[in-house]
């Protein structure tokens, strides 16, 4: 091989290498919101018509894979219901709701009930949501109310290890 022709391939190396670097730089927005580190992919689907209640029940979460969605968070929660919606966007959300046990009220956790006080207040509604992006079956867990939570099960890991147990 010639000096000259070493010399040529070496710069268009050199030139390939900064384009592939300038691209992966770009600062432009993904559309779709990246999955969270608790990012589940569901069974794969043999109809075309997908029942995405289903997809998230049947998963495991990453880092429980113990117990599917389904079996772990109807077991931890009373008078649950599972539902889906599309947003205008196309993204499909998989909401969970479900009454939070008396046992982990606010109410319930305080030392200094009057005596006779009626147990515990009716348990709370707490939700989850679970967001696919449009045409995928990878989603992640998107949303969690807080409200409901005692204040020592406020982050969403404290809760997944209540409900995970």
């Amino acid at each position: 091989m010639s000096m000259p022709q070493k010399n040529f391939k070496s710069k268009v190396a050199a030139a390939l290498l900064l384009l592939a670097f300038t691209i992966a730089c770009t600062s432009s927005k993904p559309t779709v919101p990246e999955p969270s580190p608790l990012a589940v992919s569901a069974p794969p689907s043999s109809s075309s018509a997908v029942d995405y209640v289903a997809a998230v029940r049947e998963s495991t979460m990453s880092g429980y894979p113990a117990a599917t969605i389904g079996k772990a968070f109807e077991t931890a929660f009373r008078d649950f219901q599972w539902h889906s919606t599309v947003t205008k966007e196309g993204v499909r959300v998989v909401n969970f709701t479900g009454q939070l046990p008396a046992k982990l009220r606010q109410d319930c956790l305080t030392s200094t009930k009057p005596a006779g006080a009626p147990p515990c207040p009716q348990a709370a509604k707490v939700t989850f949501q679970w967001t696919f992006p449009p045409n995928s079956m990878l989603f992640h867990l998107s949303y969690v109310d807080p409200d409901p939570w005692p204040a020592a099960y406020r982050s969403t890991r404290d809760m997944l290890l209540f409900i995970y147990g």
